[in-house]
């Protein structure tokens, strides 16, 4: 493991072997050298080529930012001793209005498995060296790529702010940490899994019913469903007010009448929500249970909702535009990619299309194609 450092170790070559040298800037902007009185006889590199120094050059190295920033410059060295849990609590303080509940926790729960793994450890102390330990160790437990790359992603961020607060130098989460993600299918609920679900919840849990409902018959996620307010609908125009994440800004969603009726059958006792169960992970805990309950063994995920709204739309005959639009992807290509499922009847049912089509073009060859009579007339 490096230690971060303010300025970078040099080899200098000698006629008595490699001596070692620490260049950094000092407070007025020149260029300093200080020989750590180490030497090698050859310098070694790692895979990527890069210049390997030995350990105690980095601990000296430390000690003399230390010695010069503290004692000789009178310089301290800004939030060296923040932890990972201090850095959150001043991200919620700073951000706390512009932060989703649903956030909120993602980086509580990721930051407390970062504490769990590394201990009590600052956010100077954070390199690319540990992460890619973190990597490791969590594929080795057989964790999902997509839950270390979405780790991953949090932190990033995470660390961007702790940039800006001059906490840290370079952000440690880098390109070559970026895991390999495979190629994800998704799940689609038949009708009639989702009639015996709604059969279920209509005498269990009729809120969650009204929820789900909603979910499936309009492509959002989870979290927005769990934001949405009375006053960012309209029922005479049918349309609701929405931001879409993705594109960064306002957009309407046109209701349909089942969803009209729907929202007008919600009761005001949460207001100003439409509806009852205000984070995901509440919803995902009683769509598990009802799962579980009415017997469905697939996959369970929120998200399954939204892929089996886009498989339904692409199933109905919605245009490329239309689908990507009522979707609420930035792309299309996220759509086809990730969202639409085609099951083995309906490539059956297209391969016989084109069995009957190559008939049909057989047929109309063998009529426009002239007889040897006339072959022969139009010869002499």
């Amino acid at each position: 493991m490096k230690l971060i450092l303010a300025g970078k170790l040099k080899y200098l070559s000698g006629k008595k072997g490699h001596a070692i040298y620490y260049h950094f800037t000092d407070q007025f902007g020149a260029r300093q050298r200080i020989s750590l009185k180490t030497k090698v006889d050859s310098p070694g590199k790692n895979k990527n080529g890069d210049i390997i120094f030995p350990t105690e050059a980095y601990t000296i190295a430390q000690s003399i930012d230390s010695e010069v920033r503290e004692n000789r410059w009178n310089i301290p060295q800004k939030n060296a001793t923040t932890t990972l849990k201090e850095l959150l609590e001043l991200f919620f303080k700073l951000n706390g209005s512009t932060i989703e509940e649903e956030s909120r926790y993602q980086y509580t729960h990721i930051i407390g498995k970062f504490i769990d793994y590394f201990g009590n450890i600052t956010v100077a102390q954070m390199d690319e060296d540990r992460l890619f330990e973190y990597r490791k160790k969590e594929l080795a437990r057989k964790m999902s790529p997509y839950t270390i790359a979405k780790d991953f992603r949090t932190m990033k961020s995470l660390f961007n702010f702790a940039i800006d607060k001059g906490m840290m130098r370079k952000n440690p989460v880098t390109k070559s940490l970026k895991v390999k993600l495979p190629d994800k299918q998704p799940v689609i609920y038949a009708q009639t899994e989702i009639d015996s679900l709604w059969e279920y919840l209509e005498v269990n849990d009729k809120d969650l019913q009204r929820q789900l409902e909603f979910l499936l018959l309009t492509g959002f996620r989870a979290s927005d469903s769990c934001l949405f307010t009375f006053d960012r609908i309209d029922p005479k125009l049918q349309v609701l007010l929405y931001y879409n994440k993705k594109k960064l800004r306002d957009e309407l969603f046109p209701l349909s009448d089942r969803l009209t009726a729907l929202i007008a059958a919600c009761p005001r006792t949460w207001q100003p929500r439409v509806f009852r169960y205000d984070t995901r992970h509440k919803l995902y805990h009683r769509l598990k249970d009802a799962l579980t309950a009415v017997g469905i063994t697939k996959k369970i995920a929120l998200h399954n909702l939204k892929a089996t709204y886009s498989t339904t739309l692409a199933r109905a005959g919605a245009d490329y535009k239309t689908l990507q639009e009522l979707s609420h992807h930035k792309s299309g290509q996220t759509t086809l990619k990730h969202y639409i499922f085609v099951d083995l009847e309906e490539k059956r049912k297209m391969l016989n299309k084109v069995e009957s089509s190559r008939k049909k073009i057989a047929k109309i060859e063998s009529h426009e194609r002239p007889s040897p009579s006339i072959k022969k007339k139009k010869a002499l």
